[in-house]
């Protein structure tokens, strides 16, 4: 009996230095799993941190892009405005007014018309000469005018 409660006590105490030595190589391998992943976490927090301080930056370009843009198009409306101002406001007035100055000279040349038809009547002459005469034909010995 003495033996088998040696070999049950050896039979222990292998058994359980066999299960101690399983139990830390496990702790082992999943601190060592834990530490791979906690440095890939830490890599991807890296990486994510880079790209949201990339993705600021051009969110920041694009904002003065767009302010920019908005600037631009105010100066084009307020250009457009003036314009338009011009076109409604100052032209047709000053259309109107020489329309204003062609129509009296029309009038004054309409009654000097009058007055010289009458003076040649008076004249003796029925009919007014042409305003232009044909111009003379050219001689045989003369080029062609173009």
């Amino acid at each position: 009996m003495k033996k088998l409660g040696r070999i049950l006590a050896a039979s222990l105490i292998i058994i359980f230095a066999g299960c101690e030595q399983s139990q830390q190589k496990q702790t082992t391998g999943i601190s060592r799993k834990d530490r791979l992943v906690a440095n890939e976490n830490l890599g991807l927090k890296n990486e994510l941190a880079q790209c949201r301080s990339e993705s600021r930056s051009e969110i920041e370009k694009q904002r003065n892009l767009v302010e920019q843009c908005r600037q631009e198009k105010e100066e084009i409306e307020r250009q457009a405005n003036e314009n338009a101002r011009w076109l409604l406001d100052e032209l047709p007035q000053n259309l109107l007014d020489d329309s204003a100055k062609l129509s009296e000279e029309n009038e004054r040349l309409a009654a000097r018309i009058i007055e010289l038809e009458d003076a040649l009547k008076r004249a003796g002459r029925q009919e007014l000469p042409p305003a232009v005469s044909p111009p003379p034909a050219p001689s045989p010995n003369e080029p062609p005018v173009n």
